[in-house]
């Protein structure tokens, strides 16, 4: 659900979620901050709309809740996660462990150079093993 805070608000989503969850299905949910989720659903309803994803990326913010919640999952602080370097997201998934993931590069930043058929072959043979 890109951009989900900018989207009409879904009655009772964080019920719904909860028992689409029970059925094996998978809800992403896209935000810049966890006040945009709070400003559409209570603090209540928040939560449990999160406790309900079983993947969080975050790509970074100058939120300072948002830097307190990431970094209460990942046991940093907010200060560090607020200092996150700009080609740096967190993946936090359910059961495992956060790690710190690459971000792919802006379009904008890509030299203008043809990319090998043998660099395509190389891409699609190391997502093929993750």
């Amino acid at each position: 659900m890109d951009d989900f805070a900018a989207s009409a608000k879904i009655p009772d989503f964080d019920k719904i979620i909860s028992v689409i969850r029970s059925r094996d299905i998978s809800v992403s949910i896209i935000l810049q901050s966890m006040t945009q989720l709070e400003a559409m659903y209570n603090h209540a309803e928040a939560t449990t709309i999160i406790n309900n994803c079983d993947h969080i990326l975050y790509l970074g913010s100058q939120d300072l809740q948002t830097a307190d919640f990431i970094g209460s999952r990942i046991f940093k602080m907010p200060d560090t996660v607020l200092c996150m370097p700009m080609d740096k997201a967190i993946l936090i998934t359910t059961g495992e462990k956060a790690v710190t993931v690459d971000k792919i590069p802006p379009y904008s930043t890509l030299k203008n150079d043809k990319i090998t058929k043998k660099e395509v072959e190389k891409d699609v043979q190391y997502q093929n093993t993750k």
